[in-house]
């Protein structure tokens, strides 16, 4: 087994299901110790039983992004227990309904920036806090937040604001030590796709095919590794080309 990552600590926001339980998985994989935090305490219980069940390390922490009180006691108890933390996931997100900017409501706006941006700004203030040595810390954006995203307003909207959030980060926390990075994933094969039509979404995509979690995960245990050393401020699309 590879061990890039032996003993690094890293904390998974939306860990369990989706993109960030592959992450969650691969980082375990890898030999760090996991920490998952979701608002569905059981689901990342249920998440860290199965990493564990590998004779891997994980374990579960309530998390919800939308209040930062409920980040700060995530990353405490990572620090309590583990004694700091070297990795930090901004994961968790949400859709928000499918409708055309004239029939946006504002409420659907209000949530889906709780999540996707408040919750991504808590994670990356508190972590770096969390982080006296220095660290990584990697934000899933989209490519909806690259260009224009039809029915996807307000998460098109969030997710280009966490790409300008990320390279001002970058900047701010690199006499720190601390290496920030996003990730635009496209089409990818979670529950969000679940009210899309499958067929069309593959002809968008000129790889031919949706892609998986693992994916994903695979440039996250990168970026986490000494390879990305020199890496921050990058903006990185696992696409299958759609925005090329």
């Amino acid at each position: 087994m590879n061990t890039e990552l032996d003993g690094k600590r890293a904390l998974v926001t939306g860990g369990a299901s989706g993109i960030g339980r592959a992450i969650a998985n691969a980082l375990a994989a890898e030999g760090a110790r996991v920490i998952i935090g979701d608002v569905d305490a059981a689901a990342g219980q249920t998440a860290a039983t199965e990493i564990t069940g590998r004779g891997l390390h994980a374990r579960a922490v309530h998390c919800d992004v939308t209040k930062e009180s409920s980040v700060v006691d995530a990353i405490a108890n990572v620090r309590a227990t583990e004694g700091a933390l070297d990795l930090m996931v901004n994961n968790a997100g949400i859709g928000g309904a499918l409708a055309p900017l004239t029939r946006s409501q504002a409420d659907d706006w209000d949530r889906v920036y709780a999540v996707n941006l408040r919750g991504v700004f808590f994670g990356i203030k508190h972590a770096a806090n969390a982080m006296p040595d220095g660290g990584c810390i990697v934000n899933i954006a989209s490519i909806a937040g690259l260009r224009g995203s039809s029915l996807l307003g307000p998460y098109g909207a969030t997710k280009a604001a966490v790409i300008q959030l990320t390279q001002t980060a970058a900047l701010e926390l690199a006499k720190q030590h601390i290496r920030v990075n996003a990730i635009c994933p496209g089409w990818i094969d979670t529950p969000m796709l679940q009210d899309l039509e499958r067929a069309r979404l593959v002809r968008q995509i000129p790889l031919g095919r949706i892609g998986e979690p693992a994916e994903v995960a695979g440039l996250v245990v990168y970026l986490a590794s000494s390879a990305a050393a020199f890496v921050t401020g990058s903006i990185l699309r696992v696409d299958g080309g759609i925005a090329s």
